[in-house]
């Protein structure tokens, strides 16, 4: 379960539901995005910066391997590859 409030989570905080005893969490991840219980996006954030780096890191390795993309080519694989993951939750 994930308690979302101002201040952190207190040990002694205990969560029932239809009798047995919930783990609460400080963050999780639903549907790719990081929920803190603080409300706080710098994980949501971080990961999905490190998705996209690995994505350029795919295209930069393609590149070297076909001796040379045109700008162009490089360009549309960025939008149709990387933007994607920058952007997947920003609505949130």
């Amino acid at each position: 379960m994930l308690k979302f409030k101002h201040k952190s989570i207190k040990k002694t905080e205990k969560w029932c539901y239809k009798g047995k005893f919930l783990n609460i969490v400080s963050n999780y991840k639903y549907l790719g995005i990081v929920f803190s219980c603080l409300l706080k996006w710098n994980m949501a954030h971080d990961a999905l910066a490190k998705q996209a780096t690995k994505a350029v890191i795919k295209l930069q390795n393609l590149e070297s391997l076909c001796n040379g993309i045109p700008c162009s080519t490089y360009f549309n694989l960025f939008d149709n590859v990387v933007l994607p993951i920058l952007c997947y939750g920003a609505e949130i």
